[in-house]
């Protein structure tokens, strides 16, 4: 060894291992023996006392041998405190001698020295001191796993996830699977082995555990690891019972806490109960139920009060040496501080967003990692797994690559499928990352990486739902079909309520062309409490948009499912609560498509669901009378209420009302009245046959075609001569496109007038017409002469399917429309929807173009 005993030796120093007598010795007659030598020291040794002070600051110290009342080591001590402050890593001290005393472990820890306690870390407890620091010694410095036996290698890997509410597969896989010539592994959740290969201290292991399942007396490491793996998603392990026959030995089921169950069911006045009752039992006894507030309030959104608890149970954790949950109590600090300082709307004083701005910043999450002690799983893997979100961005690729499973199992037939489906497996990633999440108060919902993960997940699995179903054709010898996804469970529909936006949904939906959703029976029962459980909207704060959020997607998902009774009419009657017109304006989307659905699936053949959608019309009609600007954009949900009223036999009726949204907004009456009651036509003849009406009428061109093409007034050919000579007039500011200025409305209401044969001049408008630079137009108005070079398939989605009929009747445009369709099929793609009606209507009697309508060979090919 380099010995360094005074200063001069330092600069003499080679590579190699030193001992540092940094109190000297006697054989330089240096030795700090005196106290009055201790008030020196500086003075005679000052390079060493600065390089003790560098390896203090720099390197992981051990202090071995010291007792705690040594003068020495208070010298040290001092150093330590001055040099790392608060900070609680790189300093040890093994005390072999006492037992563990709390209130001297929290005094050596103000010194800044952790005390490592053989008697903590050794199972014999009768040891003479030397023996015990030796065998500490050797605890602290064996790092070669493959040393270990099973019991002890699965040990070090899970010892941290006893500690905490749940275990996370990867890292039960990487314990059991991923030790150096393992032939343990795992199948469906359940631990197994290879009973032909298995060495004897695997055999111990599996034993161990499934003694601790039968509730024997087994070794406080099997107890480690048990309570790890029954924590997790592991449901059991196989083991041989007492005649040698192997037997599953299930582990205990993780339940779910009532906060959770809340959470779950998005019960949010029974979350503010447990809220307000936890609030009265705050403790620092109990850190854990700090979390469990913080992590309700973080769900309610009350970010102020989630970060004092999370601060209080951070403060608590350290105290109690129990290093995990202090971490990620720091974390969870960073996340909801974060949010509260970037956002805006808070109601906070500024102080308080000042010192929660402050507290965030002094938060150093690299340097709170490596101030840890390695409390195992590979010197804290999982919490490093945390501080960049490493486990969610695998789960992401992971769950990339079961999408890809999924597609193919959904395009490939199977005699014999013997793995579970993948679709099953992704949800099962899923549970597991949820679970490892929520239990262990990770509060991850806001994160990028988050929202990644679940909105991949509903893309995957509204694909697999859109799959068609593909089998042998009969007369083959074997049967086999394809596998994917035909129904939601209630996991599939929480995840898509609380982590998707109903944007994302609605475009899903709309990308797939899902028709109906079936659900399962669990899902249904689930669905039901959901609707149950919501708080009534007409009372939720406006500022409470989370709320109106996690509605606006629950609608979504009710917009593609079969109803019942109870459900329509609960979420009628929560819709017809709301008296804030900015909440129904934002659920317009959402609740048109409800609405539609109660059309289409014709639940308003009830009486109590047709009196609700009565009474729902004429309060949103009468919300909006007040707001002309927001009225025009709720017509879907205004119109699918009255097509459901019409399909009933009883249209909507109510004169008054309807009088009020004409005195508002004339155009949007008018748009809406097809689907009223004669009554109501009655209130716009006499309106418009009025000579106030008139002058309306007279002044604008487009409310004269509505009410001409609905039949309220006679065609005027006046006014029509007006309205061509807007049209030349626009045709100076036009733009070549579709629909690019907003004298398109006009074009498309006049065409339509021309196609029902109501207008007077009709060679006139043509002409018109062909002098702007709106094909779509040009095609609407006469599409059996138009030149079809032009035509572009997506105009189909904009025109009725009577008119697309008509077309594919007339064999010279279905011809070209197939041109067209091939032609833009195998260059680009093709909208499933257009895809849709192109099948139905021009290919119905047979796919295949007759020889002599393409052009070339290569069209033919």
């Amino acid at each position: 060894m380099n010995v360094v005993a005074k200063d001069s030796d330092l600069p003499y120093r080679k590579a190699g291992k030193e001992l540092i007598k940094m109190h000297g010795d006697f054989e330089h007659d240096n030795f700090v023996l005196k106290e009055d030598d201790y008030l020196h020291y500086h003075a005679d040794f000052k390079l060493i006392e600065n390089y003790v002070k560098s390896l203090i600051g720099t390197q992981t110290v051990l202090f071995i041998g010291y007792s705690l009342n040594d003068p020495d080591v208070k010298q040290i001590f001092s150093w330590v405190k001055e040099i790392l402050g608060e900070d609680f890593q790189r300093a040890y001290l093994i005390n072999a001698a006492d037992e563990f005393n709390e209130n001297v472990n929290e005094y050596f820890r103000h010194l800044g020295v952790n005390l490592i306690y053989s008697s903590e870390l050794l199972e014999k407890k009768d040891e003479s001191i030397s023996c015990k620091l030796n065998a500490t010694l050797d605890y602290l410095l064996k790092d070669d796993r493959d040393e270990l036996d099973t019991t002890d290698q699965i040990y070090e890997d899970l010892k941290p996830f006893a500690g905490l509410n749940y275990t996370y597969g990867k890292y039960i896989h990487q314990a059991i699977t991923g030790r150096a010539h393992s032939n343990l592994y795992i199948n469906n959740g359940i631990i197994q082995f290879s009973k032909k290969h298995t060495r004897n201290d695997e055999k111990e292991f599996i034993n161990g555990i499934a003694g601790a399942t039968r509730g024997e007396e087994v070794s406080s490491k099997i107890k480690t690891i048990y309570k790890a793996l029954y924590q997790s998603v592991m449901e059991g392990i196989i083991a041989e019972d007492d005649k040698k026959a192997l037997k599953i030995y299930p582990f205990p089921n993780v339940e779910l806490s009532d906060y959770e169950k809340a959470i779950f069911e998005f019960d949010i006045k029974k979350l503010e109960t447990i809220k307000e009752e936890n609030a009265s039992s705050l403790t620092e006894s109990n850190p854990e139920r700090h979390m469990q507030q913080a992590a309700i309030c973080c769900f309610l959104h009350d970010y102020i009060s989630a970060f004092n608890c999370l601060d209080t149970a951070a403060r608590v954790y350290y105290k109690k040496n129990q290093f995990s949950w202090y971490f990620i109590a720091q974390w969870n600090k960073i996340r909801v501080g974060n949010i509260i300082t970037q956002c805006e709307s808070w109601n906070t004083e500024e102080t308080e967003l000042k010192r929660i701005a402050k507290e965030v910043k002094s938060i150093d999450i690299e340097k709170t990692l490596l101030s840890i002690p390695d409390l195992g799983n590979r010197n804290n893997s999982f919490l490093k797994d945390i501080v960049d979100l490493r486990f969610s961005t695998r789960l992401f690729f992971n769950s990339y690559r079961t999408s890809k499973e999924i597609d193919k199992e959904s395009k490939t037939t199977y005699m014999v499928h013997t793995s579970e489906p993948a679709y099953d497996k992704l949800r099962q990633m899923l549970f597991d990352y949820y679970m490892y999440c929520g239990n262990n108060y990770l509060f991850v919902d806001r994160c990028q990486e988050n929202m990644d993960i679940f909105n991949l997940y509903a893309r995957t699995m509204f694909a697999s739902l859109a799959a068609p179903d593909i089998k042998r054709e009969e007369g083959e010898p074997f049967t086999s079909k394809n596998y994917h996804l035909e129904m939601l469970e209630a996991q599939d529909v929480y995840y898509f309520i609380r982590y998707v936006e109903s944007t994302a949904l609605l475009g899903l939906i709309d990308e797939y062309n899902i028709g109906e959703i079936k659900v399962s029976e669990d899902c249904r029962n689930y669905i039901h409490k959901v609707v149950a459980a919501f708080p009534d909207l007409g009372e939720t704060a406006v500022e409470e948009r989370w709320i109106i959020s996690y509605y606006s997607r629950l609608l979504v998902i009710l917009s593609k499912i079969l109803l019942d009774h109870e459900i329509v009419i609960r979420v009628l009657q929560s819709i017809e609560k709301i008296n804030d017109t900015n909440t129904l304006w934002n659920l317009r989307k959402e609740t048109a498509t409800f609405f539609q659905n109660i059309y289409k699936q014709k639940a308003y053949d009830d009486d109590e669901v047709y009196n609700e959608i009565n009474r729902l019309t004429t309060r949103i009609l009468d919300l909006f009378c007040d707001e002309s600007s927001m009225l025009m954009n709720m017509w879907g949900p205004i119109v699918s209420l009255l097509k459901c009223c019409n399909a009933s036999g009883k249209p909507y009726s109510n004169r008054e009302v309807f009088s009020d949204v004409l005195n508002v907004n004339k155009v949007f009456a008018v748009e809406i009245s097809p689907a009223c009651s004669d009554e109501i036509r009655e209130v716009l003849k006499n309106y418009f046959t009025s000579e106030k009406g008139k002058e309306e009428i007279d002044s604008s061109s487009y409310l004269y075609g509505l009410l001409v093409l609905y039949e309220i007034i006679e065609p005027d050919e006046r006014i029509e001569t007006k309205a061509i000579d807007s049209i030349r007039e626009q045709r100076k500011n036009e733009i070549s496109g579709f629909f690019s200025y907003p004298g398109d409305n006009n074009l498309r209401l006049f065409a339509n007038l021309l196609l029902a044969e109501k207008i007077i001049n009709r060679e006139e408008f043509i002409k018109a017409i062909n002098e702007t630079n709106h094909e779509y137009i040009k095609w609407l108005c006469d599409p059996y002469n138009y030149d079809y070079e032009n035509f572009r398939l997506e105009w189909l989605g904009e025109v009725r399917d009577l008119l697309i009929k008509e077309l594919a009747e007339d064999k010279s445009v279905s011809t070209k429309i197939k041109k067209v369709y091939f032609k833009e099929y195998y260059t680009s793609t093709v909208d499933q929807k257009i895809t849709d009606k192109v099948m139905r209507y021009f290919f119905n009697e047979g796919y295949y173009l007759e020889e002599g309508q393409l052009d070339s060979e290569e069209d033919s090919q």
